[in-house]
This record gives C-alpha cells, sequence and structure tokens, in this order.
C-alpha cells in the first residue's frame, strides 16, 4: 500500500512540476522588457517604428509588441525616413545590414540602400517592398507559437515571430525601377508590380487608379483597383473583365470588402472574385453599411452576397423586386409598389456553454402598420446629420444613419409623440442623446415581416447549444 502510495505521490508530483514548468515560460515572457519600458525609457530614432535602448535596438511590430534586432549596430543604426513621412518608417539601415521591421533583408548593401517611394528600397542591385503594416505570419503555425513562447519566456529561443512586416523581393532589372501612382506599385518601364507582385501584362504608360464616387459627388481613386486600355487588376490580380471608361469601385461602411462595378454589363466583382456573369445585370441595393452585415446585390435570378466565410457569392432569396420600380429614398430604407422596406443586421451569440459569435446576418424587412400617403422628409437630425426624420401620413419617423457601432441597433424608429419629434428637429442632440430616447421608449421599434435573409456562419451549434469553428 505504501508502494503504490509513493508511486501517486510522485506522478501527481511529476504532473503538477510540468504544468508549474510549462505555465512558468509563459508568466516569464511577460518579463522580458516592455513597450511601455521602451516608450518612456528609450531613444526613438527619427519617427520610425525602432528604439535605441540599453545598448540594444528594438523595433515595433504591431499586434505583437516589440522585437530585440540582435544583428543591430546601435552606433550607426538609422531609418530611412529621414523626412518624416509614415511610409519609409519600417526600414533602417546599419553599417552591415538592412531591415525591413525587426528581420534583416538578405543580399541588401546598406551603404546603397535608399528609399523609392510606395514601400520600396533599392541597394542599386536589389530592390524589395516592405509592407507598412504588420500582418500575420504566415508560416508560424499556432502550436509553433505557443512552443517558442515557452522557450522564450525561458531565454532558450527568441521571440515568436508571430506578426512581420511582409517582404517581397522583385526580380533584378536592367532598367531602374520608379514609383508611379499613389498606391503601392513600382515599374522598370516594362513591368508593374502591386506590394512587389507582378500585375500580369499591365502597361505602365496606361495605367491608372479606378474611380470611387462619394456621396458629396466627389470622386476619389482606388488604392486597390486599377485599369489599363486593355486590362482590369484588384490589386495585382487580373480580372476577367475588358477595361472601359465606366468603370467604378465603391465600399460598404464597416464591410472590409472593395467592390468593382461594370455598368456596361451590370457585372459586380468583390476583390478578385467575380460574381456568376450569367446571372447579370446585378444591382447593388444600398452602397451605406450602417445597419448591415452584407452588402445585397439584386438580379433577376434572385439576391446575391459575399460570405467572407465560405469565400462565395451566395443566394439569399427571390429578388422581392422583380415587378415595378424600387427606390432606396434614404440610406437602407426603400419605397416599392406603395410599401417600405429595409435592411438591418443582426448577430446571434452563442450561451455559456458555448460563447462566442455564431453568424452575422443582413434582414430585408418590409413595414407594416404605416399610415397612408407618400414619404415626405422633413428635417436633417443635428448639423451633423445624425439621422433624418420622415413623414408619412401622421406618423414622423426617425430614419437613422449612426449605425449599429454606435449601438443604435434599429434602421428606423417611430417617433413617440411631439415632445420628441421637435426635439429631434430643433435641438443639437449628441448620440448618447438618441440612445437615450431609445431607452426611454421615445423612439420605437416599428413592426414588421422578414421578406429575405443573408447569413454568414462563424461557427456551428452541436446538438443545439454546444458551438463548434465552421
Amino acid at each position: 500500500m505504501q508502494k503504490r502510495n509513493l508511486i501517486v505521490y510522485v506522478f501527481l508530483g511529476s504532473v503538477i512540476l510540468a504544468v508549474a514548468g510549462f505555465i512558468s515560460g509563459f508568466l516569464l515572457e511577460k518579463d522580458q522588457v516592455s513597450s511601455i519600458e521602451l516608450s518612456h525609457h528609450g531613444q526613438s530614432i527619427q519617427n520610425s517604428i525602432y528604439t535605441r535602448y540599453q545598448g540594444k535596438i528594438y523595433a515595433s511590430v504591431p499586434s505583437n509588441g516589440d522585437y530585440v534586432i540582435p544583428q543591430a549596430d546601435p552606433q550607426s543604426f538609422h531609418s530611412l525616413n529621414s523626412d518624416g513621412r509614415y511610409q519609409n518608417r519600417q526600414f533602417a539601415v546599419d553599417r552591415q545590414y538592412a531591415y525591413c521591421g525587426n528581420l534583416v533583408v538578405a543580399g541588401f548593401n546598406p551603404k546603397r540602400t535608399q528609399a523609392l517611394d510606395h514601400n520600396y528600397f533599392s541597394d542599386g542591385q536589389n530592390t524589395v517592398y516592405c509592407a507598412s503594416m504588420s500582418q500575420r505570419n504566415p508560416d508560424l503555425s499556432g502550436f509553433s507559437e505557443i512552443k517558442q513562447t515557452w522557450l522564450y519566456g525561458w531565454g532558450f529561443a527568441n521571440k515568436p515571430q508571430t506578426y512581420i512586416y511582409e517582404q517581397v523581393r522583385l526580380a533584378p532589372s536592367a532598367h531602374p525601377y520608379t514609383a508611379i501612382l499613389d498606391a503601392d506599385i513600382l515599374s522598370n518601364g516594362q513591368k508593374v508590380y502591386y506590394k512587389g507582385l507582378e500585375m500580369p501584362e499591365a502597361n505602365p504608360a496606361q495605367l491608372s487608379a479606378i474611380v470611387v464616387p462619394q456621396d458629396d459627388q466627389s470622386i476619389r481613386l482606388s488604392y486597390e483597383f486599377f485599369k489599363d486600355h486593355k486590362s482590369v487588376y484588384f490589386k495585382h490580380n487580373k480580372l476577367a473583365l475588358a477595361s472601359n471608361d465606366q468603370l467604378y469601385s465603391f465600399y460598404i461602411d464597416g464591410l472590409d470588402q472593395a467592390y468593382l462595378y461594370d455598368p456596361t454589363q451590370g457585372q459586380v466583382f468583390v476583390d478578385h472574385l467575380a460574381f456568376n456573369k450569367k446571372l447579370a445585370p446585378y444591382q447593388v441595393m444600398s452602397h451605406y453599411g450602417g445597419h448591415v452585415n452584407h452588402a445585397l446585390f439584386l438580379s433577376k435570378s434572385g439576391v446575391y452576397y459575399y460570405d467572407n466565410q465560405t469565400k462565395q457569392i451566395e443566394r439569399a432569396a427571390d429578388n422581392p423586386f422583380n415587378m415595378g420600380q424600387w427606390q432606396e429614398i434614404a440610406p437602407l430604407i426603400f419605397s416599392y409598389n406603395n410599401q417600405t422596406y429595409f435592411l438591418q443586421g443582426s448577430e446571434r451569440w452563442g450561451g455559456r456553454k458555448g460563447p462566442g459569435l455564431i453568424s452575422r446576418s443582413t434582414h430585408l424587412y418590409q413595414l407594416e402598420d404605416a399610415a397612408t400617403g407618400p414619404w415626405e422628409k422633413v428635417a436633417n437630425v443635428t448639423t451633423h446629420h445624425y439621422a433624418e426624420v420622415w413623414k408619412k401620413g401622421n406618423q414622423y419617423y426617425y430614419f437613422d444613419r449612426l449605425g449599429s457601432t454606435q449601438l443604435i441597433q434599429q434602421t428606423l424608429y417611430l417617433i413617440a409623440d411631439r415632445e420628441t419629434l421637435n426635439h429631434l428637429i430643433h435641438d443639437e442632440l449628441r448620440p448618447d442623446d438618441i440612445r437615450q430616447l431609445v431607452r426611454n421608449d421615445k423612439l420605437l421599434a416599428v413592426k414588421a415581416k422578414e421578406i429575405l435573409k443573408a447569413t454568414t456562419q462563424y461557427r456551428k451549434l452541436l446538438f443545439g447549444f454546444i458551438a463548434l469553428p465552421f
């Protein structure tokens, strides 16, 4: 019996020591030089990402803190950000090496290295793109990150490179590279590169950015969609689309997607993915994103949207506006066949046994119990145009423009009384004042019927309550 107890105690002790050793590696990792210590006591180098501290050089890599650069020579180390611009903050040289972020750029001659603009750098023979923003390191797996973090805590390894400033080396060229356009584009007069990647068959003399019309009728230029006289590009990707002068790009507020529209065909691209050409022409329902989780596109064959989890174009439902004309009278609010419709988003979250985001949806609703008569705009809410007041018959409505990120959950509300109406029309309200009106039932949720729903699933429910990764 005593021998058995001894074995149990030895086993339990071993487990406890192993767990303690494992956890201690992560606790010790927290004991390294902190970003706060560097910012308070270190010497910032020429408005760059680099700091000189206790005889060492550190590079700030957003999303994963600061990295010491063991190869760096503190005396000769300097940034190429000599004019204080943001673009060159992430690149530096010393007497022996050139650096993109905290990593050495192999084969570069630091004495001849110079910035070419648009995040490109060259020593006269070698040219590299060094991204100005850090990104997740695609070569580091989750297991490797955990292992390296533990070893780093005990001093047995360097800090895991979870995030990096991407480096892309360009092919050697007999002709000098020159930055063109107001984007991360470089050309040697023959080939064109976007963030270091070749844009196939792009003509540098003809290349231009595609226009992005704004709500105030002004025009901006895309940083992602480009065209020459023949071809169209999303970043470095050549699209299956002929160039024409009517192309334009647009973004939906709050959605991390870039759209390209070709009015000559009614064709749509989201990033480099084309909607089904056989179902064209498409028409975007709304360019506003304050209360939606998807951009919806109408064709005669249905309503379509991009699912950022499946990376596919999905069909939500039949097109409810196939008969007659529909009009967006205000952001996300539509009039069709004497009826009123509106778009609104929702989220589904897991419970205690399966916490986290389950899905996001965008709904098209039909307003019910509204008074008869045409819609009339009454006023903007505040000089900041936080919302609009509209009238239909003897009823007044609040049409929101703040969006769900400002904790205004509904696209439109029924205004409860004359006092609230006057308050909205005449007073300079803050967003919190409007939230208070909702909480106090001065702005009432409307009665509506769901017509269709577009959903992106982030996790699946097992047995109805356990959320699993999708």
